[in-house]
Order: structure tokens, then sequence, then C-alpha cells
């Protein structure tokens, strides 16, 4: 029998269609194995911390020459400290915030960075009144938080401080003439998909009570 080139060419595309068909199925295997493996990558294990202080400029008097108080209008700077004992990376992403007390009394459009020496570049994300959480149950004032989002990952045992200044204004409000009180800094991972294995420092108070826009105070908080 003579095969003509028709002939051959059918043959030719059994052939081929049947390699095919037994090849399918493991490229079909090559591209789930990735998929699978990274499905099993551990999330990054970190230790924030925060840590707050009181304002850099001088207060405008004492309590009892033990209690620090600022009066407004005037512009008041808060160096606050955070950092990550490890042992992995926080990623970018992170969320660092500044809490102060009495909502009321500040102008909060005019918070700002205003020093970042180690450039994680916050980005101003959000701002929010915050119920105060403390011990005392007769407290009845809240905080307002301005949140900021890092720019660069946070390394192993590595700390930075960022510099915030803002606005005091001139309001009062029942709470400011009852409570002595601390500025906070917190820090949380956020949707970064690091797992935080000690959360217990992740707010940080001011050393010190203060009262702002009131010259006397009766509670702590």
């Amino acid at each position: 029998m003579i095969t003509t080139p028709h002939d051959t060419g059918s043959l030719n595309r059994r052939t081929l269609l049947k390699g095919a068909a037994w090849s399918a199925p493991v490229v079909a295997m090559a591209v789930a194995v990735p998929s699978a493996a990274a499905s099993t990558v551990p999330a990054p294990q970190v230790d924030a911390w925060a840590q707050a202080h009181m304002p850099l400029e001088a207060p405008n008097g004492t309590i009892d020459g033990t209690y620090n108080y600022y009066t407004g209008p005037r512009v008041l700077s808060y160096r606050m400290a955070y950092g990550n004992n490890g042992p992995d990376p926080i990623p970018a992403g992170a969320t660092v915030t500044i809490d102060l007390p009495f909502a009321a009394l500040w102008d909060v459009g005019t918070m700002q960075v205003v020093e970042d020496l180690s450039g994680v570049a916050p980005t101003f994300v959000s701002g929010t009144a915050v119920a105060y959480d403390g011990v005392n149950e007769n407290a009845n004032f809240n905080y307002w938080r301005w949140n900021f989002h890092l720019g660069r990952a946070i390394e192993p045992g590595e700390s930075f401080t960022l510099t915030y200044r803002v606005s005091l204004t001139a309001a009062t409000t029942a709470a400011s003439d009852t409570f002595r009180v601390r500025s906070r800094a917190t820090i949380a991972v956020g949707g970064t998909g690091a797992q935080d294995t000690n959360t217990t420092n992740n707010v940080g108070h001011s050393a010190a009570f203060t009262a702002y826009n009131s010259a006397s105070a009766s509670q702590d908080a």
C-alpha cells in the first residue's frame, strides 16, 4: 500500500492529539503546586509596642505644684515612641496613633507630623473620637485619635519616634474641669498580615498626668 502525503498528515495529526491529551494533566498539576505552597507560608511574628509622652512645650502652670496644666489657644508638640521587638519585621502599612484627651478641645485639622527622623513615612488616614476605656469607672470623657499608616517595614529591634504638632483651642468642657489625664500612643499591625504575639504593650500612656484648659482637677484618668 502506498502512503500518500494526505495519509501521512492524518497520522501526524493523530499522533499530536494523542500526545497533547497525555500532556494536559501535567501542565495543570504544575500550575497548582505553587498555589498550594504559598498557602503554607507563616505570618510574620512581631511584638509591637508604643510609648506616649507629655507635651514638649512648657506648661502654663501647675496644680498644687505637682500637675502641669496647659491653657489654649496655643500649639503643643508630642514626641511619641514606637517599636518592634520582633522576631520578624512588621510589614509596611501598620497603624500608629496619637490620642489626646477631651476631643472637643483640639483643632483636629491642624494635626501634622513635624519630625520623622527614621523615615517611616507616616500617612494620615483618619481621625475619630474614642471613648475613655481606663480603670476609673467614673470617668466620662473621650480622646481624639489620629490614625497614620507607616510607609515602610519596621525591623526587629527597631524603635522610632514621631513628633506631632496640633493646636489646643480655648474651648472648655465639663470633663476638662474635672480630670487630670494622660496622652496615649498606640500601634497595631492592621491589615499587614503580621501576627502580634504580645498586644499588652500596644498602648502607651504618658508617665505624668496633666490638665487642659483648667487650673484645677479632682480625679485621675
